[in-house]
């Protein structure tokens, strides 16, 4: 039986009970390891997802970049020879 994929970003959510005085909770796999945090208030909870998430996507784009550009140099070498 395959595992069920699993998302990486991060999600927020209210807490039914407090963990402490933080109500609001976080919680993403990006490693593959599930991440939680806690925060205060919403509103935080909700820039902190937007971090993270953005966080992750600009790692993506940078490692998607170098393959791109080292296609372009080989194509552009074996034209020459």
């Amino acid at each position: 039986m395959a595992r069920r994929a699993v998302a990486k970003l991060f999600d927020w959510q209210k807490l039914n009970s407090p963990n402490g005085k933080k109500w609001y909770m976080i919680q993403g796999r990006p490693t593959g390891k599930r991440e939680r945090y806690y925060f205060e208030s919403e509103t935080d909870a909700k820039k902190a997802v937007a971090d993270r998430n953005r966080q992750i996507a600009t790692f993506g784009s940078q490692s998607s970049g170098p393959k791109g550009t080292t296609s372009v140099a080989v194509r552009s070498c074996s034209q020459r020879v």
